[in-house]
């Protein structure tokens, strides 16, 4: 049972990282061993529950677009916060950072600050790769999620705010509705090039 459970997630992880660059597979396979995803209970790990939805609309390339970069950003966030999470070197572990002379034995606090160089390294390594991806992908839907957050505040007991958004409501109303509009639009365009 074990053997058949370790072959469906290494098929399952060949098959998720089709389009992932060797070098970062490797990197986040070293991540999952350092922070003891393989320690952690198979119930657990298999629960059925993700992190992040991973249905998508299918045929809406916009919206998964601006969910795929909601995801990256939050990736971002997570990513520095694991980054400022790790113990920081200071000016004792600097000095002992130095090489120590051949013959001299490397101490416990060597051996932890360089595998947490490492770490840290690595994950500054996965963090640019994200921040990457979304400036070179997900620029526009950043503009959009930004946009999105900011409605978030809002004081939503303020008679000021109330009387305002229902001044604005006509006009934001008459653009949804024109989004709609422009999909049906778009659908019996489509439709009239295949039949034709």
């Amino acid at each position: 049972m074990a053997k058949t459970v370790l072959c469906l997630c290494l098929c399952l992880t060949i098959c998720q990282v089709r389009s992932v660059p060797v070098k970062m597979n490797k990197t986040i396979q070293s991540l999952l061993q350092f922070y003891g995803h393989d320690k952690l209970p198979l119930r657990v790990r298999f629960s059925g529950e993700t992190v992040f939805p991973r249905e998508f609309a299918p045929g809406r390339i916009e919206v998964n677009r601006l969910l795929l970069g909601g995801i990256m950003e939050t990736y971002e966030e997570l990513l520095t916060r694991m980054i400022n999470q790790l113990p920081t070197t200071g000016p004792r572990a600097a000095e002992t950072s130095s090489s120590p002379p051949s013959g001299v034995p490397v101490t416990q606090a060597q051996v932890a600050k360089s595998e947490t160089d490492s770490i840290r390294g690595q994950l500054h390594y996965i963090l640019t790769k994200i921040q990457d991806l979304r400036t070179n992908v997900f620029a526009e839907q950043d503009k959009i999620l930004h946009k999105v957050y900011m409605i978030k505040p809002i004081q939503m007991d303020d008679k000021v705010i109330q009387s305002k958004a229902l001044w604005e409501l006509q006009y934001l109303y008459e653009e949804a509705r024109a989004l709609n509009d422009v999909r049906r639009r778009r659908r019996r365009h489509a439709h009239k090039i295949k039949t034709a």
